[in-house]
């Protein structure tokens, strides 16, 4: 097939399965050729053929679609977009638009070389829209998104009222800070990270180990710029844990927070009407306090 043709196999197909699954009085299920497209436990589903590509209107209680090689799977009860038809019979997601408990699961290789885990980022929220030449999720209403990356000793909780966040792309290199490539999230933000240090161990001179830190906090806006690993907070920031960059309870009106290569906090910097800062060092972990390797 080519071009429209493809196009036109791909929403047959989709049409067909819409047909058969409905007069057998199930569900309505798709999977493309090459296993990379599939969709499940839905009742209703509408194409529409494009030039180049398709639209497509899916619903159920929820409806499952997923796209391995994007590593997508989105639960909801409303599912709208577009996608195109692969000369490998591939079918790929171009733009997706989900209302009404959505869930998104996607899976990234590990932040950590060489790593057998994979890190899992999570989204759920009342609606969600994706853009897929751009990696773009845009979250209009209140979310949470979770990550987990067990192999390189990383988490991620971030909850906002909405927020629009790039992600690098789920194929090629696999990158060391977070899979972020920008984000700029408002309202009521909430966040937690955890990174992995190497510490000195207390009372054994030479000796060291890996140790999980964590800072977690508040603003009215979190932006974040993985290019440079910057992490800007403005509005009612509160920020406390106990990675040895924070000892404590801080408050300011913005703070900056630049990550090394590893997504380790390196620096914090403070502005404030005024700013205040308020330390408090369990007597234990004193000695381990700015000694992070």
């Amino acid at each position: 097939m080519q071009g429209s043709d493809r196009v036109f196999g791909a929403a047959a197909a989709l049409v067909l399965a819409t047909g058969i699954n409905a007069l057998a009085g199930q569900g309505v299920t798709f999977r493309d050729k090459s296993g990379n497209m599939s969709v499940r436990n839905a009742d209703s589903w509408l194409v529409e053929q494009l030039d180049d590509k398709f639209r497509f209107l899916c619903t159920g209680k929820p409806l499952i679609a997923a796209w391995q090689r994007q590593g997508l799977e989105v639960r909801s009860a409303r599912l709208s977009g577009e996608a195109a038809s692969r000369e490998s019979g591939e079918t790929a997601l171009l733009t997706a638009d989900l209302d009404g408990g959505v869930e998104a699961a996607l899976v990234r290789d590990s932040s950590e070389p060489g790593a057998d885990s994979k890190q899992r980022i999570r989204i759920t929220g009342p609606k969600a829209s994706y853009l897929a030449s751009e990696e773009r999720w845009t979250l209009p209403s209140g979310f949470d998104m979770t990550r987990s990356d067990p192999g390189a000793g990383q988490s991620n909780e971030l909850r906002a009222g909405r927020g629009v966040v790039h992600m690098h792309p789920s194929s090629g290199r696999a990158e060391k800070r977070w899979p972020f490539r920008q984000a700029d999230l408002t309202s009521d933000v909430r966040f937690k990270f955890v990174s992995r240090r190497r510490v000195a161990v207390a009372n054994k001179p030479g000796q060291f180990e890996s140790r999980q830190y964590t800072v977690q906090g508040r603003a009215d806006r979190l932006t974040y710029e993985d290019s440079s690993g910057t992490l800007t907070l403005t509005g009612n920031v509160q920020l406390d844990g106990d990675d040895p960059t924070v000892m404590g309870e801080l408050e300011a009106a913005s703070a900056v927070l630049t990550l090394d290569d590893r997504a380790r906090v390196k620096r914090i910097e403070l502005k404030g009407e005024p700013g205040r800062s308020r330390l408090h060092i369990p007597p234990e972990d004193a000695s381990q306090r700015g000694r992070s390797r």
